[in-house]
């Protein structure tokens, strides 16, 4: 999170931003409170990393002269399924390969590292992103899909790792609120998006694949909802039939109910130079007919 100080001759405010959007404190008197402000001050003025909203699994080596980042780490509280414990495991950045970040205020905020695998050195992709409270984590669905090759592989993961709603004072309510969960998904590094091909013999494998990936999915009960171009990577170089493309990004991904998405079908949900025509109709059509596969199945010519 951000927070900031609104200050005037008279009055301050203070403006704390996170996931879930602003949140803003009545005006207060700095003359008659003003040991209020002076501790206003010295928390946005703190050294402590935690208190400025940083988040401090990242952590950053420094060139004195230049100021410059020149490593860093991330750190992943990894959750075993088998006996429910968990193990901290540190990976160093990859220095090489910056960050893919999703450029939003509110909303996701995914962010995917490049990093380095401190046992065997292999190369992986570290996602952080955001989700309403309500919403299934991504990881989840990663963990139904184990084995199913075309989607994207889960190696490790960690949940839970912050909730929006502890960043406001307690008990708070208010009808706009949504709560946001942080999660860190550890994950299988693919090759680059479909968008670079450079056969359309390799475009086609790639599209094959993911597609199967796509059924196969369906077939768990898992609706994937966001079928695109930037979603469908390559497989690496030796891939054999099968692996030459990768479903990724299950973060709209639902459950599903006798085939179709338990909620009704909205625009809002995916990437609109994608999406069927039905799902385009949705905001206008009342009747509330959810999104299926055949949707997904659209996109899917779409992307070609």
């Amino acid at each position: 999170f951000a927070r900031s100080l609104m200050i005037s001759e008279n009055h301050v405010r203070l403006a704390h931003y996170d996931r879930s959007g602003p949140y803003i404190t009545p005006l207060c008197n700095i003359h008659s409170k003003p040991t209020l402000l002076v501790r206003l001050i010295l928390g946005l003025t703190c050294p402590n990393e935690d208190v400025l909203g940083l988040d401090t699994s990242i952590q950053w080596a420094i060139d004195e002269e230049t100021g410059r980042k020149v490593s860093g780490t991330i750190r992943v509280d990894e959750h075993s399924d088998e006996n429910q414990t968990l193990t901290t495991v540190t990976y160093n950045l990859d220095m090489g390969k910056p960050p893919l970040i999703r450029p939003t205020i509110r909303g996701r905020g995914t962010v995917c590292w490049h990093a380095i695998h401190p046992s065997t050195n292999e190369g992986v992709l570290i996602k952080d992103a955001w989700r309403s409270g309500e919403r299934t984590s991504e990881v989840e669905h990663l963990r139904s899909a184990a084995g199913i090759r075309g989607v994207v592989e889960l190696l490790a993961y960690q949940d839970f790792c912050a909730e929006t709603r502890t960043f406001r004072p307690q008990p708070f309510t208010a009808k706009d609120f949504g709560n946001k969960i942080k999660m860190r998904a550890v994950l299988k590094r693919y090759g680059a998006s479909i968008w670079h091909f450079k056969t359309r013999l390799d475009l086609l494998h790639a599209v094959r694949d993911a597609l199967i990936g796509h059924r196969e999915l369906y077939r768990k009960g898992i609706l994937h909802r966001d079928v695109s171009v930037p979603n469908i990577l390559f497989g690496s170089a030796d891939a054999s039939e099968g692996s030459q493309g990768c479903l990724i990004d299950l973060d709209v991904a639902v459950r599903t109910e006798l085939g179709v998405s338990p909620v009704p079908t909205t625009s809002r949900i995916g990437t609109r130079l994608y999406q069927s025509i039905f799902v385009l109709r949705s905001e206008s059509d009342k009747l509330g007919v959810p999104h299926d596969y055949l949707d997904d199945l659209e996109a899917f010519f779409y992307v070609m």
